[in-house]
């Protein structure tokens, strides 16, 4: 099976490497050896927002949780939280891509191709990755031996790639903006087709430049641009009266012309750019190679099935999160001294760790504190209301509880090493951490919570890691307290 997998990726990576291939033209040659973009991207190309480095972190998760389960199959993509997040983190680098002017219903159904196609791209890397997994005898690769064979692969999808396919995204999010504001009479006003008018227009594109047809020719249907990676065509409105229109069937060819080329199985590669980004509502090639890896149809389904609950969970959040910020928490536990819990009504209890904040909150009540149990709001979206919901918090982040004024984060330690990254984690979210473990000893956990307050737990710049005077420590359902000394 490994050689079978092996033979299928490299035949794809030779591929997608030839199609998203920038221009060795002179002049685009010229334009990349005076960018500095980390991505090496020519004169006029944009790059994406986010550090390739940032998006390369996250696959390394996923990998090493494809690593320490041993196996990946495709139900396993919106299980675990590892390839859940890279599948997001993906999402929200080409959603960038779309523009503002996007009508609200198109933006909906572009977001939604998008996230599709990053869940795609995230199943193709760990199905890759997954036969990488063992040595010739069968055996499960030592971390270290994995690693170094998942090294390139983490670059080549989320550096490489993604550049080529953020290109895209800009490119075909635009035209499908253009497509949603354009005029109605079809009598009126044209379109015309028009390239970026330099050197680099391939000559198939260029042999496109000037056909001028009404909006609901069927030559749009198929080849509105883009017409391939990196490609930067566009078409634009222009009135009838004062442009001739251009013989349908000859448009047709050399659309035709444009988007072929036959690839050794006697397929045609660029047969998946016959599609128009504002009439399917869509950003990527809805056959694009990524559809083509095993699993794929699994895969489409559940994604589908998110994107829908995920629509229905932002109503929700929408008629919750625009009322007055104490109708959005209901008290759950009460004490005789004043305490109290409130838990967002948002709050997913479902969550993993649930039980543990809850807990480290009813502790709080105890005490005579009101604690609320937060909820978690990712959706770009959503954060006008996040200062409704975490008021004084700047970060975008999801702090578990807030008590008083102070923001607290639960976090679990699996080993005693684990104490110190934990906490500076919390601290990072602007919280004060609260470690929680059931195994670990009172005297080995107090021992490890010295470690991160100590003098040496240091940035580079010689900032504390973790600037707060208080960390607790949830063991058996007692919260511990330590300050620093």
């Amino acid at each position: 099976m490994p050689a079978v997998a092996h033979r299928y990726f490299g035949a794809m990576h030779q591929s997608l490497s030839l199609q998203y291939a920038p221009c060795d033209c002179e002049a685009c040659q010229e334009a990349r050896l005076s960018n500095t973009s980390p991505f090496g991207g020519g004169e006029g190309e944009v790059m994406p927002p986010k550090k390739p480095l940032d998006l390369i972190k996250v696959a390394k998760k996923a990998f090493d949780q494809l690593h320490k389960k041993g196996t990946y199959k495709p139900e396993d993509l919106t299980k675990y939280k590892a390839y859940r997040e890279l599948i997001t983190a993906t999402s929200e680098v080409f959603n960038t891509a779309i523009p503002h002017e996007v009508p609200e219903e198109m933006r909906a159904y572009l977001e939604r191709d998008v996230f599709v196609f990053s869940g795609l791209k995230t199943h193709t890397q760990l199905t890759e990755a997954r036969s990488k997994l063992k040595d010739e005898q069968g055996n499960i690769r030592p971390y270290h031996l994995f690693e170094k064979e998942i090294l390139g692969l983490n670059n080549t999808y989320n550096r490489n790639y993604l550049e080529a396919e953020y290109q895209f995204a800009v490119q075909s999010a635009q035209s499908a903006a253009n497509w949603a504001n354009l005029q109605e009479d079809t009598s009126r006003y044209w379109l015309e087709y028009r390239t970026a008018g330099d050197e680099r227009v391939r000559q198939s594109h260029a042999a496109l430049a000037g056909i001028c047809l009404p909006k609901d020719d069927a030559f749009w249907t198929e080849y509105y641009p883009p017409n391939g990676w990196r490609c930067r065509c566009t078409a634009v409105e222009v009135l009838a009266r004062e442009n001739t229109k251009s013989n349908p069937e000859t448009a047709k060819k050399a659309g035709e012309e444009a988007t072929t080329q036959i690839g050794k199985s006697g397929n045609n590669k660029l047969a998946m750019f016959r599609f128009n980004p504002g009439q399917e509502k869509k950003v990527f090639p809805p056959t694009n190679t990524y559809t083509q890896v095993v699993g794929a149809t699994v895969v489409v389904t559940a994604l589908a099935e998110i994107a829908k609950k995920s629509e229905q969970v932002r109503t929700t959040f929408e008629e919750v999160l625009s009322q007055p910020r104490q109708e959005q928490f209901i008290t759950i536990y009460e004490t005789d001294n004043g305490g109290k819990v409130l838990e967002h009504r948002l709050v997913q209890r479902e969550r993993q760790d649930y039980q543990s904040i809850l807990t480290a909150a009813k502790r709080f009540a105890e005490e005579g504190k009101i604690a609320e149990i937060l909820p978690e709001i990712n959706q770009r979206e959503l954060n006008r209301y996040r200062e409704t919901v975490f008021p004084d918090y700047s970060l975008n982040k999801n702090p578990d509880l807030r008590v008083g004024i102070s923001y607290y984060d639960i976090k679990e330690v699996t080993a005693p090493n684990n104490f110190i990254r934990n906490a500076n984690r919390a601290a990072g979210q602007g919280a004060i951490v609260i470690l929680q473990n059931d195994e670990i000893a009172l005297e080995v956990a107090e021992k490890q919570i010295k470690k991160v307050f100590a003098e040496n737990n240091r940035t580079p710049d010689g900032v504390h890691n973790y600037p707060y005077e208080t960390i607790y420590f949830l063991h058996k359902g007692t919260l511990y307290k330590y300050n620093r000394d």
